[in-house]
């Protein structure tokens, strides 16, 4: 389990190459996006989600009170 809380360093985090390389190394991913913040944006969390995906990860469930929690899983 990987939880991550960044604030705002998770799109980067999620986009560099070291963690496409440990990514085969975790089952799960708690994740709060920062979407809210205007240097971010909605686009921003959804290349991230994409990223994700593309890592093999499937989104399992996502808060839907202010749409920022995620929690990603392995299939």
């Amino acid at each position: 389990l990987l939880k991550l809380d960044v604030e705002g360093a998770e799109y980067d985090l999620i986009a560099s190459a070291e963690f496409a390389e440990c990514a085969a190394r975790i089952d799960m991913i708690c994740i709060e996006f920062h979407h809210r913040w205007r240097r971010f944006g909605r686009r921003a969390t959804s290349n991230a989600v994409s990223a994700l995906g593309g890592l093999g990860f499937q989104c399992a469930w996502r808060g839907l009170a202010t749409n920022e929690e995620f929690l990603f899983l392995r299939p």
